[in-house]
Protein backbone atom coordinates (compact mmCIF):
# COMPACT_ATOMS: atom_id res chain seq x y z
CA UNK A 1 0.00 0.00 0.00
CA UNK A 2 3.13 2.34 0.93
CA UNK A 3 4.14 1.81 -2.37
CA UNK A 4 1.01 2.83 -3.89
CA UNK A 5 0.76 6.01 -2.19
CA UNK A 6 4.12 6.87 -3.36
CA UNK A 7 3.78 6.44 -7.03
CA UNK A 8 0.60 8.57 -6.42
CA UNK A 9 2.04 11.05 -4.45
CA UNK A 10 5.78 11.04 -5.53
CA UNK A 11 6.49 13.78 -3.22
CA UNK A 12 4.71 12.24 -0.11
CA UNK A 13 8.30 11.03 1.15
CA UNK A 14 9.76 14.73 1.39
CA UNK A 15 6.78 15.82 2.46
CA UNK A 16 7.26 13.80 5.67
CA UNK A 17 10.54 14.37 5.96
CA UNK A 18 10.00 17.83 5.89
CA UNK A 19 7.29 17.60 8.93
CA UNK A 20 10.04 15.90 11.20
CA UNK A 21 12.61 18.54 10.11
CA UNK A 22 9.92 21.33 10.86
CA UNK A 23 9.10 19.74 14.44
CA UNK A 24 12.47 19.72 15.04
CA UNK A 25 13.40 23.57 14.71
CA UNK A 26 10.20 24.52 16.03
CA UNK A 27 10.71 22.34 19.37
CA UNK A 28 14.48 23.32 19.35
CA UNK A 29 13.26 26.82 19.30
CA UNK A 30 10.51 26.84 21.58
CA UNK A 31 13.46 24.99 24.20
CA UNK A 32 16.26 27.44 23.39
CA UNK A 33 14.95 31.31 22.33
CA UNK A 34 11.44 30.69 24.16
CA UNK A 35 12.26 29.29 27.24
CA UNK A 36 9.57 26.45 27.11
CA UNK A 37 10.37 23.34 29.26
CA UNK A 38 6.95 21.71 28.75
CA UNK A 39 5.39 20.31 25.94
CA UNK A 40 1.79 18.32 25.02
CA UNK A 41 2.73 16.73 21.93
CA UNK A 42 -0.86 15.44 20.16
CA UNK A 43 -1.20 13.25 17.44
CA UNK A 44 2.61 12.08 17.81
CA UNK A 45 2.13 8.80 15.74
CA UNK A 46 4.99 6.66 15.85
CA UNK A 47 8.03 7.33 17.51
CA UNK A 48 11.17 8.45 15.54
CA UNK A 49 14.50 10.22 15.74
CA UNK A 50 14.12 13.69 16.37
CA UNK A 51 11.07 13.44 17.90
CA UNK A 52 9.56 16.38 20.34
CA UNK A 53 11.36 14.66 23.66
CA UNK A 54 14.82 13.83 22.04
CA UNK A 55 15.33 17.69 21.15
CA UNK A 56 13.68 19.30 23.60
CA UNK A 57 15.63 17.05 26.67
CA UNK A 58 19.02 17.55 24.35
CA UNK A 59 18.98 20.95 24.83
CA UNK A 60 17.30 21.33 28.15
CA UNK A 61 17.28 18.15 29.74
CA UNK A 62 14.77 18.84 32.15
CA UNK A 63 11.94 19.58 29.97
CA UNK A 64 9.10 17.63 30.59
CA UNK A 65 6.99 16.56 27.32
CA UNK A 66 3.35 14.22 27.21
CA UNK A 67 2.63 12.77 24.04
CA UNK A 68 -0.94 11.95 22.89
CA UNK A 69 -1.77 9.28 20.61
CA UNK A 70 -5.17 6.87 20.31
CA UNK A 71 -3.66 4.30 17.90
CA UNK A 72 -3.20 0.76 19.62
CA UNK A 73 0.18 0.62 17.83
CA UNK A 74 1.62 3.83 18.42
CA UNK A 75 0.51 3.24 22.33
CA UNK A 76 3.15 0.00 21.93
CA UNK A 77 5.85 1.49 20.36
CA UNK A 78 5.76 4.51 22.48
CA UNK A 79 6.18 2.75 25.83
CA UNK A 80 8.66 0.55 24.19
CA UNK A 81 10.82 3.55 22.47
CA UNK A 82 10.28 6.56 24.78
CA UNK A 83 12.38 7.18 27.60
CA UNK A 84 13.07 10.57 29.36
CA UNK A 85 16.32 12.33 30.65
CA UNK A 86 16.84 12.14 34.07
CA UNK A 87 16.10 15.25 34.75
CA UNK A 88 13.24 15.37 32.94
CA UNK A 89 10.25 13.55 32.40
CA UNK A 90 8.22 11.56 29.36
CA UNK A 91 4.93 10.07 29.57
CA UNK A 92 2.21 8.38 26.99
CA UNK A 93 -1.42 8.98 27.26
CA UNK A 94 -3.61 6.87 25.36
CA UNK A 95 -6.72 9.54 24.32
CA UNK A 96 -8.34 11.00 21.36
CA UNK A 97 -7.37 14.30 19.95
CA UNK A 98 -11.17 15.19 20.68
CA UNK A 99 -11.16 14.08 24.54
CA UNK A 100 -9.92 17.48 25.71
CA UNK A 101 -10.80 16.55 29.19
CA UNK A 102 -8.57 13.39 29.64
CA UNK A 103 -5.82 15.18 27.98
CA UNK A 104 -5.58 17.60 30.11
CA UNK A 105 -6.16 15.52 33.48
CA UNK A 106 -3.84 12.43 32.43
CA UNK A 107 -0.90 15.00 31.40
CA UNK A 108 -1.26 16.98 34.36
CA UNK A 109 1.11 14.04 35.58
CA UNK A 110 3.59 15.59 34.15
CA UNK A 111 2.83 18.95 33.23
CA UNK A 112 2.84 21.75 35.01
CA UNK A 113 -0.37 23.97 33.72
CA UNK A 114 0.45 26.59 35.93
CA UNK A 115 3.72 27.39 33.40
CA UNK A 116 4.00 27.30 30.35
CA UNK A 117 3.10 24.62 28.09
CA UNK A 118 3.51 23.84 24.02
CA UNK A 119 1.14 22.53 22.56
CA UNK A 120 2.10 20.64 19.03
CA UNK A 121 -0.16 19.50 16.22
CA UNK A 122 1.32 17.82 13.85
CA UNK A 123 0.48 19.54 10.07
CA UNK A 124 -1.63 17.98 7.91
CA UNK A 125 -2.10 17.94 3.89
CA UNK A 126 -5.41 19.45 2.83
CA UNK A 127 -7.28 21.11 0.14
CA UNK A 128 -6.17 24.82 1.12
CA UNK A 129 -4.16 24.20 3.78
CA UNK A 130 -3.19 27.69 4.67
CA UNK A 131 -6.39 28.81 4.98
CA UNK A 132 -7.91 25.94 6.89
CA UNK A 133 -4.63 26.48 9.32
CA UNK A 134 -5.12 29.71 10.36
CA UNK A 135 -7.90 28.73 12.19
CA UNK A 136 -5.98 26.96 14.76
CA UNK A 137 -4.02 29.90 15.65
CA UNK A 138 -7.44 32.07 16.08
CA UNK A 139 -6.67 34.07 19.67
CA UNK A 140 -2.64 33.55 19.22
CA UNK A 141 0.32 35.78 18.49
CA UNK A 142 2.09 34.13 14.85
CA UNK A 143 5.43 33.85 15.28
CA UNK A 144 7.45 35.08 12.20
CA UNK A 145 7.83 33.83 9.80
CA UNK A 146 3.97 33.22 9.77
CA UNK A 147 1.97 29.85 8.48
CA UNK A 148 4.43 28.68 5.82
CA UNK A 149 5.33 25.88 3.97
CA UNK A 150 6.97 23.59 6.42
CA UNK A 151 9.85 23.30 4.80
CA UNK A 152 9.82 27.19 4.80
CA UNK A 153 9.29 27.74 8.96
CA UNK A 154 13.27 29.35 9.52
CA UNK A 155 15.43 27.02 7.28
CA UNK A 156 18.10 26.23 7.99
CA UNK A 157 21.31 24.78 5.58
CA UNK A 158 20.75 22.07 3.58
CA UNK A 159 16.54 21.82 4.65
CA UNK A 160 14.70 19.89 2.72
CA UNK A 161 12.25 20.76 0.06
CA UNK A 162 13.98 23.71 -0.99
CA UNK A 163 12.47 25.36 -4.21
CA UNK A 164 9.62 23.02 -3.75
CA UNK A 165 6.12 23.25 -2.74
CA UNK A 166 5.37 21.48 -0.71
CA UNK A 167 1.36 21.00 0.69
CA UNK A 168 2.02 21.14 3.81
CA UNK A 169 1.57 24.52 6.25
CA UNK A 170 2.68 24.99 9.61
CA UNK A 171 3.35 27.79 11.80
CA UNK A 172 4.08 28.77 15.68
CA UNK A 173 1.49 30.72 17.65
CA UNK A 174 1.90 32.06 21.13
CA UNK A 175 -0.91 33.19 23.96
CA UNK A 176 -0.31 36.81 24.53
Amino acid sequence: MAEQVIAALPEIRLSVRAQRAFLGRAVHYLATEAGIRQFLDIGTGLPSANNTREVAQRVMPRSRVAYVDNDPIVFGHARALLSSSAEGATAYIDADLRDTGTILERAADVLDFGQPVAVILPPRSRPAPRLRSAGFFAGLELLEPGIVQVHRWRPGTGDLGSGRNLAIYAGVGRKP
